[in-house]
């Protein structure tokens, strides 16, 4: 429902950044955390098996949300 989101399994991580003020929304990144902790590379090109495996998973928990309720004051 959102424009981020992030997904793990282990020590492999799929996220999508928050978009900075009116940016474009940024592509999905696959970081293995147990090499990379700093997420500075993004596997996603060299894992796409992996990667959209991760993406589907992420995508049917999504499709399950409810979107958040507004409060007024």
């Amino acid at each position: 429902y959102d424009q981020q989101g992030a997904l793990r399994e282990g020590p492999w991580k799929i996220v999508r950044p928050k978009p900075r003020g009116s940016a474009p929304l940024e592509p999905w990144q696959l970081y293995n955390l147990n090499e990379d902790i700093g997420e500075s590379r993004n596997l996603a090109d060299t894992q796409p098996a992996r990667f959209q495996r991760m993406l589907a998973r992420w995508q049917a928990i999504d499709r399950q949300m409810v979107p958040p309720t507004r409060i007024r004051t």
